[in-house]
C-alpha cells in the first residue's frame, strides 16, 4: 500500500504535478522516507516555478530586443532590457552593465543601495580582471558579475554585467541564466558596434 502510494506520487511528480503529499505518520524509516520525499517534491516544485518565471522573463526580453532592433539599433535601450531581464529572472535587487571607456553604468535596473553598489563594484572589477564569472559576498550582500568578452583584436573586455541582492547567494540555475543573458548582452553590443562601423564607412 505505502510503496504503491510512493510510486504513484513519484509518477505524478514526473508529470509535473507536485500538489499531493505523502502522509507522514510514526517515526519509522517509511515515515522518514515520506518526509524526505515531500521535501524533495517541494524543492522541485519551487525550482520549476523559478524556471517558469525565468523563461517568461527571457521570452519577454527576446521580444523587446526584437522590437528595439526593428525600431533602430540603440545600444543603451538593448542593454537596459537585458539588465532588467537579468534582475527579474535571477531575482536580484539591483543590476548594471558597465562598458569599458565609459564613465558610470551604461544601464541599470532595480534599486541599488550603497551596500549593493559596493559588492557589485567588487564583483565587476574581479570579472574584468579575470575574464570569468565572479561571485562575491560582503556585508550580507551577494553579487554575480561576468565580463562581456572582446570585439575584434582588442585586449580589453567590452564591459561587464553585474547583478546583486541582499540575504542569499545566487544558485546554479540563476548563474546559468545570468551567463546566458551576458552572452546576449555581448552579442547586442557587438551588433551595434558593427552597425555603427558600417554606417560610418557608408558615409565615408
Amino acid at each position: 500500500g505505502y510503496v504503491r502510494q510512493m510510486l504513484g506520487a513519484a509518477q505524478r511528480i514526473g508529470e509535473g504535478d507536485f500538489s499531493e503529499k505523502l502522509p507522514v505518520s510514526g517515526r519509522d524509516e517509511m515515515a522518514g522516507l515520506a518526509s524526505e520525499f515531500n521535501r524533495m517534491s517541494d524543492r522541485l516544485s519551487s525550482q520549476m516555478d523559478q524556471l517558469r518565471r525565468q523563461r517568461v522573463e527571457i521570452e519577454n526580453s527576446v521580444r523587446r530586443i526584437g522590437e528595439a532592433f526593428a525600431s533602430g539599433l540603440d545600444r543603451q535601450a538593448l542593454l537596459a532590457i537585458l539588465v532588467d531581464t537579468a534582475v527579474a529572472s535571477c531575482e536580484a535587487d539591483y543590476g548594471l552593465v558597465a562598458l569599458s571607456g565609459h564613465v558610470g553604468a551604461e544601464a541599470e535596473a532595480g534599486k541599488g543601495t550603497d551596500v549593493l553598489r559596493d559588492v557589485a563594484l567588487v564583483a565587476e572589477q574581479r570579472a574584468l580582471r579575470h575574464g570569468a564569472l565572479a561571485a562575491v559576498d560582503q556585508d550580507g550582500a551577494f553579487a554575480l558579475a561576468s565580463s562581456m568578452g572582446r570585439i575584434g583584436p582588442s585586449e580589453t573586455p567590452v564591459g561587464a554585467m553585474t547583478v546583486a541582492r541582499s540575504g542569499r547567494e545566487f544558485n546554479n540555475t540563476e548563474r546559468d541564466v545570468f551567463l546566458y543573458l551576458v552572452t546576449q548582452a555581448a552579442a547586442s553590443v557587438e551588433n551595434v558596434a558593427l552597425h555603427e562601423l558600417v554606417s560610418e564607412q557608408a558615409v565615408t
